[in-house]
């Protein structure tokens, strides 16, 4: 039996990110309405941004649709971690519907976990995959916003589903450090069903494919700041959009702090 999930929690209520849903799972990144007990929180309806996609020419992906393109995001406020996230008009994939953004103020432990089972696994992976599990730090400020939409052809999965969260931490560090290395250590696993670990087209973070299904987590860390992608078959187009839009806006917001 193969189990993939992926944790990611800031103080209670934590947050449940599963990228595999047909092995053993009940649903794509699903999640208990996260971030609301922490702290103060700060809630606004990301579907106020909604323009209409016919304002330029361009293509984005969808699928392999041709839809037209968002203009470039504005780059946000250093100190405003929502400011970091894709808004719904701007988000490179077509059909996505988005929840609330949810903000929490308050300081938690974000604790980071990643559980990969297969007959075939390797020590060098299970060792990986266990320090992941045993990593946690304090988060000053988190910020997270979730769009649902249909799934990649071919999927296994009733849905597709994209999570962005940005956060602040006390301490400059690298999160994605940790999952870097389960990717060195496990790489791709032989047997019924073949499972790939990678890079996310060549980036930071950790990528798993199975024949039917796929999941994406990205990210980057900048000195204090954070932000992830999380996405579970959206398709490779779909997701490399996604995951360049994202961290060049993440980029561009706290370029000014540097």
């Amino acid at each position: 039996m193969i189990n993939s999930t992926l944790l990611m929690s800031a103080r209670r209520p934590r947050m449940w990110f599963s990228g595999l849903a047909a092995l053993a799972l009940a649903t794509s990144l699903t999640g208990c309405g996260a971030l609301t007990d922490a702290g103060q929180n700060d809630r606004s309806d990301s579907s106020s941004t909604s323009h209409s996609s016919s304002e330029n020419g361009h293509t984005k992906g969808s699928g392999g649709h041709g839809v037209p393109d968002r203009k470039k995001q504005p780059a946000g406020n250093t100190d405003d971690v929502k400011s970091w996230l894709l808004t719904e008009e701007h988000l490179p994939v077509d059909g996505m519907k988005p929840s609330e953004v949810e903000v929490d103020k308050g300081e938690g432990d974000f604790e980071l976990s990643f559980s990969l089972e297969h007959p075939n696994i390797s020590p060098e992976c299970t060792d990986a995959v266990t320090t992941l599990n045993n990593t946690s730090f304090t988060s000053a400020t988190v910020a997270t916003s979730v769009f649902r939409g249909r799934p990649a052809p071919g999927s296994a999965n009733a849905e597709s589903m994209i999570k962005i969260v940005a956060l602040t931490t006390p301490d400059d560090m690298n999160v994605m450090d940790f999952y870097n290395d389960v990717v060195q250590k496990c790489g791709d696993i032989q047997g019924a069903p073949p499972v790939t670990v990678d890079k996310p087209f060549g980036g930071e973070g950790v990528h798993v494919k199975l024949p039917d299904e796929e999941f994406f987590l990205a990210g980057k860390s900048s000195g204090k700041r954070h932000v992830f992608v999380v996405m579970s078959d959206v398709g490779d187009d779909d997701a490399q959009a996604v995951i360049d839009a994202q961290l060049d806006l993440f980029d561009r917001s706290i370029a000014s702090d540097r």
